[in-house]
């Protein structure tokens, strides 16, 4: 056999091991997320709960005429012999993105993302809960437009395993999806495109004011839950230490719940806007915004660019500017010491969710922009993005002092 021919052939096999060699690695050797640095294990315990005193005027079901939620309790347990335990990592939704590749091409990019490779996170559905002579502090989760709670769970785990406990929403026909535990799934309703520009004004702040009812909704049935013998929260939960969390359109719902509702006492905002009638209206509570948004308005801009009317795309962008920005500066001020606000440059949108902890599942996570969440390696990201989540609302809700935040006190920057 000739030389060269020898060469080729050997050079093919090695190629086609190192192909075989990667793909066994993408989907079969596991991936973790980061594990939780407090002192608790942490447990997760879903509720379906339907709001009597609301129509729901996104379906016509005659047999769920209510407005209904799915909401997940990430909560303090108690750490086994055994050890660590992990659980695979949000099934529902990995399914779901998995049967999305429909293509080849759709699914090859999904193999190199790490998409089909066994991932794994830190809690334990249905743990028993922690014991502790205290009530432990409540935290309430919203997501972003189009992002389900438990794409956060990363945010949840680090937050339950410090002595909290989280409750995260998903607002039906706003999320990607919603399961209910009678086996109804019910999508995403978003026909916004099709919208003139001040439509879509009107349907933002429409949406803002359903995700508020929503979250006012789930604080009273935490309420019920400290009061329910059968419940494994039966007095153990410090409603007087209330916070709220989220993230871009769930991150408006947080400022919104913080200024309107008199029981959640701090809030943080992950890059987020300010939506709603009164949405420049000043209040003071303790409030922590962190944020890339100079990437967010590129991101709005461009997507403005390619749905508004030439026409409007002016005014379109002049109606984000004063809610991204503007407003938003003159919030920080108008609460005064006890703000923060802290920038992530080098991020983007999507960094601020567990699309960060996932893009580092490929093998070559820098090539990939996953979902917008930029080119900041996520494992740092997330755990610095935690830091000042557990300081903040330790602070604020534990009373412990912290100097993580000084250096971004409003004022000081």
């Amino acid at each position: 056999m000739n030389r060269y021919v020898k060469y080729i052939l050997y050079a093919v096999s090695t190629l086609v091991l190192v192909l075989v060699g990667l793909c066994a690695y993408l989907l079969y050797v596991p991936f973790y997320f980061p594990k939780p640095t407090g002192a608790y294990a942490v447990g997760m315990r879903q509720y379906h709960w339907i709001d009597t005193s609301r129509k729901e005027d996104r379906s016509s079901d005659p047999a769920h005429p209510h407005r209904e939620l799915m909401v997940k309790a990430w909560y303090p347990a108690q750490k086994t012999e055994i050890g660590d335990v992990v659980t695979p990592y949000a099934p529902a939704y990995v399914d779901f993105e998995r049967k999305s590749n429909k293509q080849i091409r759709e699914k090859f990019d999904g193999l190199l993302q790490g998409e089909y490779r066994p991932t794994y996170a830190y809690y334990t559905p249905w743990a028993p809960l922690a014991q502790s002579e205290n009530p432990f502090p409540v935290i309430i989760f919203s997501p972003g437009f189009g992002v389900r709670d438990d794409q956060y769970t990363a945010y949840c785990t680090e937050l339950a395993s410090h002595g909290y406990v989280i409750f995260s929403i998903n607002h039906p026909y706003n999320s990607s999806f919603v399961d209910f535990s009678d086996g109804r799934r019910v999508l995403m309703i978003d026909d916004s495109a099709k919208l003139s520009q001040k439509e879509k004004e009107i349907f933002i702040d429409t949406n803002i004011e359903t995700w508020i009812a929503d979250t006012r909704f789930v604080l009273d049935k935490i309420e019920n839950e400290t009061r329910d013998t059968s419940s494994i929260f039966y007095q153990k939960l410090d409603l007087e230490h209330i916070g709220a969390l989220g993230h871009s359109f769930g991150g408006s719902t947080t400022v919104q719940v913080c200024r309107r509702d008199k029981r959640c006492i701090a809030g943080c905002m992950l890059d987020g806007p300010l939506y709603g009638a009164d949405f420049a209206k000043p209040f003071a509570k303790p409030f922590l915004f962190i944020h890339a948004h100079k990437s967010l308005l590129d991101m709005i801009h461009h997507d403005i660019e390619k749905t508004t009317k030439p026409e409007e795309q002016e005014q379109a962008k002049k109606w984000f500017y004063e809610r991204f920005f503007q407003k938003v500066n003159e919030l920080i001020s108008s609460i005064g010491p006890d703000a923060y606000t802290i920038e992530f440059p080098e991020a983007k949108h999507m960094g601020f969710s567990d699309y960060a902890i996932l893009k580092q599942a490929s093998i070559w996570p820098w090539m990939f922009n996953y979902f917008g969440t930029g080119p900041t390696n996520g494992f740092e990201m997330t755990g610095m993005v935690n830091t000042f989540l557990v300081s903040f609302f330790d602070k604020y809700l534990k009373g412990m002092p912290t100097e993580v935040l000084e250096p971004y006190r409003a004022g000081k920057q």
